[in-house]
């Protein structure tokens, strides 16, 4: 895993570097582009997406993009040139150090941010949707949505043989690399140590940590082209180049594959930056500005514009009709058009402040205030973005000023008129852009006393020990995601095929994971396919078995999985058990399903039939028969911290009872009971289904079982503030063997009832 996540990654971040210098090196120009590997990435994303689009999906992306990215070496190699500056690319690695810090907080590789953000759910669906036709038919590719990066991903996973889930996570590191790499270049020839600490932090400012920990990346990917894009017009503007559509070729592409990530809501990053960087020029010197404007040279300058123009349109041409279906649903304004309502919180708890795109933020969760509030941060931030925008124009530098302006304006009409969840987006855009303000000027500035040097310096270093410790503190809280239960499912996926399969749980990721399967299931968070009609008698909470669905839509499916606890209904006579794993179960149907009728029992496998009520007296004079079953005994479970132990009682009648917990835990929870031992796997899903422990003696009530459960904490930089943690919910028992008989409805009175049936009409 590790190396075909690594591998990935570099695989991107290389061929970044290598075409955009390519790219940049054929659009003219004296000085290095420093803009380069951004521009290297948004063409990537460009070709992949167009060309993943075409027949045989994956096979031309991958051709095509190979292509690219050799014959960009080869021309590179024909003009000796490096494909990237060493000081970029040593920023680059030490961003992907930084950037593994969930993973050894973790104790292991895999996709970030799963308990946080479903989004990376759907679009492995849509990702798999773009080189499979069976996957688009069942999932379809987003109606619309913008699939630049996840085509990417498709791509170097067909590429390198590299489960999708790993070429994303991959992806999500690249992304990192290549903005420490742009970064870098925001003090052009500085000193490599300013230039490398100028990278990694702009890479990993607070919230861009924050959203990458939380495997999101259209927004990481959206400021590294705009800071690129930044850099790009600087570069234009300060060699002082003939302005030409060639010269303006990677700006161009640049904003296309902001297109491609962002759909046509990205044009207001670029547009607005290019608008006030004008404006500002214009304002401050409007004499040099219109006395250099000869007429000459704007009907130049617009004829070269209006053929970059042009370039940009047929560089959009492959998403076009994307474009018109995203507008059509969600048009200039998520809240107008009901896609996401003002009111949606999305996976916040409360709107972000905008004091978390400065940098310094001392939560561990980047959705909480810091406890202590932390005043003085928020004001050594600020005071560090003042100094950096003065410093910037004093100099004459408004392009970057310019973007963290058009960026805040951006964040400021969202938090006015959208959800704190499209907010709270606009915000990540320009963290690294505020980032990369504040320290162009505090590690270029040199004041000509060594004192005030000095002070400077200790400054410098103090807000970067403070911004530093900031990402480091949601870096090492971030959960990562456990491969257990998805090894489970996948396992399965090889007897189901592509047949129907009905799944009774709540991991977000099964209808990904049983590929090429058609997935159903009632749970609401997750994607499903038509077909499950949910019991009413036992409504959607906690454990889900057969009896969460009518016995009428069980023959839709030739599948069911479950957990394989016993705290569950039993399964109905023509099903038959396939396989059982360390937590789920696989159900083949063999006929019809005969019907059958269960008790108001939420989350657990029955109920007692009180025939004090009049309901339970009406039901017990019915021709017809009960399953019944002993009681189960259940109790509250603890929450964890890694590293915490819990011991509990467990008053248990005499005789053998098999144990089973309603839990979800980012680590391995060892259970000890009795002189046996247990180990529960990870499982990130929400704590609402049960899985099988093991089996321990009853004593009776006088006697309780001792049940010690304990989390394992594998690193010594995992985090204890609250994401990575384990829930308990409950803990059940339940008779072995199985004590279920039937018996007449009549004699069900006061016993545990698991389902009933009339034997004839009521």
């Amino acid at each position: 895993m590790i190396l075909e996540v690594y591998g990935a990654a570099l695989l991107i971040a290389v061929g970044a570097a290598v075409v955009g210098h390519a790219i940049c090196t054929a659009a003219g120009g004296a000085q290095r582009w420093w803009a380069a590997p951004g521009v290297g990435l948004a063409s990537l994303i460009i070709v992949t997406a167009g060309a993943i689009e075409l027949p045989g999906r994956a096979v031309p992306a991958v051709g095509l993009t190979a292509i690219l990215i050799l014959a960009s070496a080869a021309f590179l190699w024909r003009r000796r040139q490096l494909p990237g500056d060493r000081v970029q690319m040593i920023a680059g690695l030490v961003s992907l150090i930084g950037a593994s810090l969930p993973f050894l907080a973790n104790g292991r590789v895999g996709l970030q941010g799963v308990s946080l953000d479903d989004d990376t759910a759907h679009f492995l669906l849509f990702a798999e949707g773009l080189r499979s036709a069976r996957m688009e038919h069942l999932w379809g590719t987003g109606s619309g949505y913008p699939l630049g990066p996840p085509s990417l991903a498709a791509t170097v996973s067909s590429a390198i043989g590299a489960p999708l889930d790993l070429a994303f996570c991959g992806l999500l590191l690249a992304i990192v690399a290549i903005t420490a790499m742009v970064a870098a270049g925001v003090l052009g020839n500085r000193p490599p140590w300013r230039r490398i600490v100028a990278g990694v932090m702009c890479s990993l400012a607070y919230l861009a940590a924050a959203y990458y920990g939380e495997g999101a990346f259209k927004e990481t990917v959206m400021a590294v082209l705009l800071l690129a894009f930044v850099l790009a017009l600087e570069h234009l503007s300060g060699a002082r180049a003939s302005l030409s559509w060639r010269t303006l070729l990677p700006a161009m592409i640049l904003v296309a594959a902001g297109v491609y990530t962002y759909s046509y809501t990205a044009i207001a990053w670029f547009a607005g930056t290019v608008v006030i960087w004008l404006l500002a020029e214009t304002a401050s010197r409007p004499r040099q500005i219109l006395s250099a404007a000869g007429w000459q040279r704007v009907k130049a300058a617009a004829g070269s514009v209006w053929l970059s123009v042009l370039v940009l349109l047929v560089l959009l041409v492959p998403v076009a009709d994307q474009i018109r279906s995203f507008f059509s649903s969600v048009g200039f304004s998520p809240a107008s058009s009901a896609a996401i309502p003002a009111s949606d919180l999305g996976n916040l708890i409360h709107p972000l402040s905008v004091y978390e795109s400065l940098g310094i933020w001392w939560s561990p969760d980047f959705r909480l205030d810091p406890v202590n509030g932390f005043h003085a941060g928020e004001l050594a931030a600020l005071a560090a973005v003042a100094f950096g925008l003065l410093w910037a124009l004093r100099r004459r530098q408004r392009l970057l000023p310019a973007a963290v302006v058009t960026s805040l304006i951006i964040w400021w009409r969202a938090d006015a008129t959208q959800s704190p969840y499209i907010a709270a987006k606009a915000l990540v855009i320009v963290a690294p852009l505020v980032m990369a303000l504040d320290l162009r000027a505090l590690l270029t500035v040199r004041p000509p006393e060594r004192a005030v040097r000095a002070l400077v310096l200790a400054l410098t270093a103090a807000f970067c020990a403070c911004a530093a410790y900031s990402s480091y503190l949601v870096l090492h809280n971030e959960p990562v995601n456990e491969t257990e239960s998805g090894r489970e499912l996948a396992a399965f996926a090889s007897r189901i095929d592509d047949a129907s399969v009905l799944y009774l749980g709540h991991d977000e990721y099964a209808p990904w994971e049983l590929r090429p399967a058609a997935v159903a299931a009632i749970d609401p968070n997750v994607v499903s396919q038509a077909g499950a009609v949910a019991n009413r008698a036992k409504p959607f909470s906690g454990q889900l078995d057969f009896d969460s669905v009518t016995s009428s839509s069980l023959d839709r499916f030739a599948y069911v999985i479950t957990s394989n606890s016993p705290y569950a209904s039993q399964p109905p006579s023509n099903f038959r058990l396939v396989a059982t794993r360390r937590l789920y179960a696989l159900w083949r149907r063999v006929g019809l399903t005969p019907p059958r009728l269960t008790l108001d029992s939420a989350g657990a496998p029955g109920a007692v039939l009180d025939c004090a009520t009049p309901s339970g007296r009406q039901l017990s004079r019915s021709l017809g028969v009960a399953s019944v079953m002993a009681a189960p005994v259940t109790t509250l479970g603890p929450g964890l911290v890694p590293g915490e132990s819990a011991t509990f009682e467990l008053p248990l009648p005499e005789g053998e009872w098999e144990l089973s917990i309603q839990y979800n835990s980012e680590f391995t929870v060892q259970l000890r009971a009795e002189g046996k031992r247990w180990t529960m796997p990870a499982v990130t899903a929400l704590p609402q289904a049960f899985f099988a422990v093991g089996q321990v003696q009853g004593q009776g009530a006088g006697s309780p079982v001792g049940l010690t459960m304990h989390l394992s904490k594998p690193s010594a930089i995992t985090s204890e503030a609250g994401l990575l943690y384990a829930k308990i919910q409950t803990i059940a028992a339940t008779r072995v063997p199985d004590t279920r008989r039937l018996i007449p409805l009549g004699r069900a009175c006061g016993q545990y009832v698991d389902w009933y049936r009339f034997t004839s009409t009521p």
